[in-house]
């Protein structure tokens, strides 16, 4: 059996200071399984995996909803905005851009600072600006809101799968991915 078996275990960040508040959160490692492991440590590792891949699909799918759940809105925001559709579809482009450019400056923190705090600030960006987007009453407000918001959904696209290949390597990799990527679809 190839099995693997999370345990948690203790960030070490003991060469920074001060020692930033997510250092204390757990970090998930895995090891080993001998095929004369107990079935309920299998069982375990198993559900902790799905959980760590519904967590991971789930957060990284906020980029594309929040491109794919507006799109059937564009004549209603126009309308509601007193603009034409094709200025409205002028946020879908800007926001492919600001996905892109969020991932390119996110990738490099996330390997300098950690995963969890540029995750974290990346759906903090998101959770606001979806809010300001929300309460826009104007294209040009709405348009700033949306690049920003991208930039943060970036920041969370490039940190999921960092995370995977932290806590998992080789085949269990890529089946972790391909998890990832089935939740995803589902």
């Amino acid at each position: 059996d190839t099995g693997f078996q999370s345990t948690a275990g203790r960030c070490d960040f003991s060469h920074r200071s001060p020692t930033p508040f997510f250092a204390k959160l757990p970090r998930l490692t895995f090891r080993r399984i001998t095929p004369d492991a107990p079935l309920q440590s299998q069982w375990f590792f198993m559900k902790t995996t799905l959980q760590f891949a519904v967590l991971m699909a789930a957060t990284m799918a906020m980029g594309p909803f929040a491109i794919d759940v507006y799109l059937p809105a564009f004549p209603v925001i126009a309308a509601d905005l007193g603009v034409a559709e094709s200025q409205v579809a002028l946020t879908l482009s800007l926001f492919i851009f600001g996905l892109a450019f969020g991932q390119i400056i996110g990738g490099p923190l996330s390997d300098r600072y950690g995963r969890a705090p540029v995750l974290l600030t990346g759906l903090a960006i998101y959770a606001v600006t979806a809010l300001m987007v929300a309460a826009s009453n104007n294209l040009t407000w709405m348009i700033s809101w949306r690049v920003i918001m991208a930039f943060g959904s970036g920041w969370i696209m490039v940190s999921v799968p960092a995370l995977v290949r932290d806590n998992a390597h080789g085949k269990e990799a890529a089946r972790l991915f391909s998890l990832v990527a089935l939740i995803m679809f589902i």
